[in-house]
């Protein structure tokens, strides 16, 4: 799979994306997605790497913006993660400015870094041992919040599947719905050993007993 180590990813609400893509359909390396689509658009940044991540202000400081956030900061901590700038009435200033010599510029220009401060769900890393069951199968949980996690599955899992998630604490367990959102193939150098990485997102989540349990379990750094 050819790496994307020279483009640009665009992530914005669905009436900027046709004018986005148009405005900056002359570079071939920048990818314009809509919040719909943003869990492909994480899969692909996963699997393959793109340096410059922008994305729309409203996305950006939603549930699942943050959600999308976490994830590509736990996996792809080298991503550049920027949010596009806007007018008052949110209309992003990249289809305002002129087009510079490249996507990526324009981008670039048009974009302020994004702050750690606009992240609403935060995940935690979870200590060693930590496991959920995903359809009764067990994975390894590595990171968790109070609006998703990831885990470690020897079992297939596609995105847009809906799941049960079952996470052991102590005498009980929290059993939750939830989606796919993402999920990319990996293997151990040292021993071949296959897996998959699987972002999880949380359907009927109970706020209070996962900001237990992420107290509990997670490690804060």
């Amino acid at each position: 799979m050819t790496p994307l180590t020279d483009s640009t990813l665009v992530i914005a609400r669905s009436e900027y994306t046709p004018a986005l893509r148009e405005r900056l359909s002359f570079d071939p390396a920048v990818l314009v997605f809509s919040s719909a689509e943003a869990a492909h658009a994480l899969g692909l940044v996963m699997q393959r790497g793109v340096p410059l991540v922008a994305l729309d202000r409203q996305f950006a400081t939603s549930q699942s913006g943050a959600e999308f956030v976490s994830e590509l900061r736990s996996v792809r901590p080298d991503s550049d993660i920027r949010v596009l700038s806007d007018t008052g009435a949110d209309i992003p200033v990249v289809l305002r400015r002129p087009v510079l010599a490249n996507g990526r510029t324009t981008i670039a220009a048009s974009s302020q870094p994004l702050g750690s401060e606009i992240r609403r769900a935060p995940r935690y890393p979870v200590r060693d041992g930590c496991e959920a069951f995903v359809n009764g199968e067990s994975t390894s949980l590595v990171n968790v919040s109070v609006g998703g996690a990831q885990v470690l599955s020897a079992a297939v899992l596609k995105p847009l599947q809906h799941v049960r998630v079952s996470l052991a604490d102590e005498d009980a367990a929290i059993r939750l719905h939830a989606a796919i959102a993402w999920s990319m193939f990996e293997r151990l150098r040292e021993t071949g050993e296959t897996y998959y990485r699987v972002g999880v997102a949380f359907t009927d989540a109970n706020a209070k007993l996962l900001e237990a349990y992420c107290t509990r379990h997670g490690v804060r750094s």
